[in-house]
């Protein structure tokens, strides 16, 4: 059990359609709890998952009980991936300060496609990071496979160094996956099937395979996979005593649907 105080709490204005999480960070790690459902499960799931995946960085988190203000809640634990001076940059604010525009909006009259491709060569040529494309491809094929609702665009980011020069940033912020909002979206007492039929992509378009597909369109298929169901099981037992069988049942089903659905990502 971790305590967690008032002084360490983090206030991020990411415009997430669904309130605000309650965050903290000590300087070294951030902690976050569970706020709609089961987001710390969905975030240790797919963390642990990408490890046997094309994406090549990506933020590890754990599972644990958090106290915050004497209420108890289930969390998860990262650490802190900038380092010293570096800064990260949301592609909306990236926009807003190079540009003077508000990127979701400009990108509003388009079509998935014209957005995809006006996003990735731009943010390419505010960057220098030529492969901006293929790195955003990837982002939404591995969001499709987990069903990531709440990739907007102050979820998607590039990293800033000293020398304003910029990286490519890990992939963080996978809470909204695996239908874990059970409070406003997706009940425990809602069949898959519905589950499936109500979600919502962003921020392309609301298709998850509409936007994947533009993407492929343009830049060609990166995510790939090589875990196992073996795999699938192995972490959801290591998250046995903090969920309940239905919420571990339900996100193996649901991972099992997306292997079946999204064979051609299986590494052979």
């Amino acid at each position: 059990m971790v305590k967690m105080t008032s002084s360490k709490q983090v206030f991020l204005n990411r415009n997430s359609s669904k309130g605000n999480q309650l965050k903290w960070y000590d300087g070294q790690f951030w902690y976050k709890a569970d706020y709609l459902g089961y987001e710390a499960l969905s975030e240790y799931c797919v963390s642990h998952l990408l490890k046997k995946t094309s994406i090549p960085a990506f933020t590890e988190y754990e599972l644990l009980p958090i106290e915050y203000l004497n209420r108890k809640y289930t969390g998860c634990i990262c650490p802190h991936f900038l380092e010293k001076d570096q800064e990260l940059l949301t592609l909306e604010k990236l926009f807003r300060l190079e540009k003077g525009m508000d990127l979701a909006e400009y990108l509003a009259g388009m079509e998935p496609v014209e957005r995809i491709q006006y996003t990735a060569e731009e943010t390419a040529a505010l960057t220098g990071l030529d492969k901006f494309g293929s790195y955003l491809t990837q982002l939404l094929e591995m969001d499709a496979f987990f069903l990531n609702e709440d990739r907007h665009l102050n979820n998607i980011a590039v990293i800033r160094n000293t020398d304003k020069s910029f990286a490519y940033c890990p992939v963080f912020d996978n809470g909204a996956a695996l239908f874990s909002d059970t409070q406003i979206s997706y009940g425990t007492d809602l069949p898959l099937e519905k589950c499936f039929a109500v979600i919502e992509a962003k921020p392309f378009d609301r298709s998850f395979d509409t936007q994947t597909e533009a993407a492929e369109s343009l830049y060609g298929i990166h995510f790939s996979y090589w875990f196992t169901s073996k795999d699938i099981k192995e972490i959801l037992e290591n998250a046995a005593s903090l969920y309940s069988a239905q919420i571990l049942e339900r996100v193996r089903e649901t991972l099992y649907l997306q292997m079946r659905k999204y064979q051609y990502f299986q590494k052979k």
